[in-house]
């Protein structure tokens, strides 16, 4: 009897574990919470979109508005040897071929995970992961 009650509690436990795991990864892979991180470790984010006044950010709207698959990107920095990039694709199809851009072949790490491309210096990247 023991044994069945044990087994039905690490079944519970085990889908609960999941559920949690899966609303976090949900809600944390956002431009807004991506930039609220950063905020918080002292960098200054801009959003990527047709508003931007930033060379360096209307340089990769440019690159990036014709992308049916864009959805939305930041770019920050922290002071003038830590920055990062961050786009989100629909596809992880998309995010791969983006991240072969020439516009991020001069940045010290491009990493792509999922539908999401991190591109910047290693502190930079790090920090936004």
């Amino acid at each position: 009897m023991n044994r069945a009650i044990n087994k039905k509690l690490i079944a519970i436990i085990a889908i609960v574990a999941l559920v949690a795991i899966l609303g976090v990864c949900l809600v944390a892979c956002n431009a807004d919470s991506v930039e609220k991180k950063l905020n918080n470790k002292g960098y200054t984010v801009i959003k990527v979109n047709e508003n931007s006044t930033d060379f360096t950010v209307k340089t990769l709207y440019s690159a990036l508005k014709n992308n049916s698959d864009f959805e939305e990107g930041i770019v920050a920095a922290k002071d003038k040897d830590t920055m990062v990039i961050v786009v989100w694709f629909k596809s992880s199809d998309a995010a791969e071929s983006f991240k072969g851009n020439a516009l991020l072949k001069s940045l010290e790490k491009v990493e792509r995970v999922g539908k999401i491309v991190y591109a910047g210096t290693e502190q930079g990247v790090k920090d936004a992961k």
